[in-house]
């Protein structure tokens, strides 16, 4: 097979260095240390016979000898120093030590030789890729989770980007952490947004990006009444519709079917209902229906109907 050919070119060219940094060591503590059988490990080895210089005649070849379980390599052909990596290997294994260290404990002794070496690749390559270049998160929600936990143990104020899917915008805000909420179905952030001089509410999973700041000193609070919110009654056809298993902690159920919730931005109640016109209907507000049914309508008639 291709693979299994490439992967023992690979060994082999590790093999040599190796084994010169190693004299005397045993065939079965090589194939353990290289994570083959003792057999193929043999075979490696047979093979580095036939392996050194152009010309390939005795002269060149690797001199090589493992008898009664001792290896030793007497003339490695400048084959003595370790491969180095191309540009695309070094890119592969920092995006697969990335995904490492998000999945290690801090204090695992583990950790901190996985930065070590993290920082020993990116310094040979860091005219070609940054250091700071590759990011890898298993549980984005997660890692948002702890930056909010600790801005809150400090006293810090963490600077999000946030995506405000009513808008199709991506605002960058300064907000100053209360709580957070944990749903089954939605976490949010609560806390003073600087930028509206007001409390907001942050659903985690809109939370693009995020980083601790210095404290910042609250201004005066722009209070929002509760009046200012929309009270919208909605009808469901499809109790596993999308927009119900998303917002299901903010939904009253007020008969079979039938929920209301509190609205805050009508444009955010509009395009989620037109998301989902067959399991979705919006009975209240009257003003927001008839938006519905002219943005309904706008779009029928693009397609010319």
């Amino acid at each position: 097979m291709v693979e299994a050919a490439a992967a023992r070119a690979i060994r082999l060219l590790d093999l040599v260095p190796y084994l010169v940094s190693h004299s005397g060591i045993s065939v079965t503590s090589l194939a353990k240390e290289f994570g083959v059988g003792k057999e193929d490990m043999l075979k490696d080895l047979n093979l580095l016979f036939m392996c050194g210089l152009p010309g390939y005649t005795p002269l060149e070849l690797i001199d090589i000898s493992f008898d009664d379980e001792v290896v030793v390599v007497r003339d490695p052909q400048n084959l003595n120093a370790p491969r180095n990596l191309t540009e695309s290997e070094s890119i592969a294994l920092r995006i697969a030590l990335a995904a490492l260290l998000e999945t290690t404990p801090r204090t695992s002794p583990n950790y901190v030789k996985i930065v070590e070496l993290t920082n020993k690749i990116s310094s040979a390559f860091a005219n070609q890729v940054p250091q700071g270049a590759i990011e890898f998160t298993a549980d984005r929600e997660k890692a948002t989770i702890e930056a909010i936990e600790r801005a809150l143990n400090e006293n810090l104020d963490i600077e999000i980007e946030y995506v405000n899917r009513a808008k199709d915008e991506i605002t960058r805000r300064v907000v100053t952490p209360r709580y957070v909420s944990l749903g089954s179905h939605r976490s949010s952030l609560s806390g003073y947004c600087h930028s509206a001089r007001a409390e907001r509410s942050f659903v985690l999973s809109n939370i693009a990006a995020i980083k601790l700041v210095q404290r910042t000193q609250i201004e005066n609070v722009i209070s929002v009444n509760a009046e200012d919110a929309l009270t919208v009654e909605i009808s469901v056809t499809d109790a596993d519709a999308n927009f119900v298993s998303s917002n299901r902690d903010l939904l009253t159920e007020i008969g079979k079917n039938r929920y209301q919730l509190e609205v805050f931005q009508d444009e955010w109640i509009v395009r989620s209902i037109m998301s989902e016109p067959v399991g979705l209907q919006l009975v209240k507000p009257t003003t927001v229906r008839e938006e519905v049914k002219k943005r309904a309508e706008d779009a029928l008639h693009l397609y010319g109907r």
